[in-house]
């Protein structure tokens, strides 16, 4: 399926973004002990690419329930209820999220219209960056969301219908 190449994709990208902060942050502190520190090390660098690593593995992260969740309710609801309340919270889910999208859409538009940049330990990187990545990966998890309804909604069994 189309979404799970995107997320495996945006996964990647994020291992990717891991592998580099760790490689830039072992170099810079290297360099500091043999060198004179250059002021601001990786912060730039660090800031873009836990953006990365954060919302690039966020729409992985839930389809593969890898959040912490409180179940001690949840275990002792029947199965209709279940479903139902895990209909509804995704529901909530493509809502709350599809507005934080909604958001950075409009930051996006800003940035791109003024140009504004972010100044960061003394350097200047473009402020569009990373709202850009923040929106792929709410993307992500707002498709997902909403394919986990659709989901819910085709094998929904109504508990009366049953014999």
């Amino acid at each position: 399926m189309v979404l799970d190449k995107l997320e495996d994709k945006l996964l990647f990208v994020s291992k990717l973004a891991v592998f580099a902060l760790m490689l830039l942050t072992t170099l810079d502190t290297i360099a500091s002990y043999f060198f004179k520190p250059i002021r601001g090390g990786t912060a730039i660098s660090s800031d873009i690419l836990m953006v990365a690593i954060i919302y690039f593995a966020m729409s992985y992260c839930y389809t593969t329930d890898g959040h912490i969740r409180i179940t001690f309710l949840r275990d002792r609801m029947n199965r209709t209820l279940k479903h139902a309340t895990e209909i509804i919270s995704n529901i909530l889910i493509t809502g709350f999220w599809s507005m934080i999208f909604y958001q950075f859409l409009l930051m996006i538009i800003e940035d791109f219209q003024t140009g504004i940049n972010t100044v960061t330990v003394g350097f200047v990187v473009p402020k569009i960056i990373p709202n850009i990545i923040i929106s792929v990966g709410v993307l992500a998890l707002i498709l997902r969301s909403l394919f986990i309804v659709y989901q819910l909604l085709r094998t929904y069994k109504d508990p009366s219908s049953q014999e």
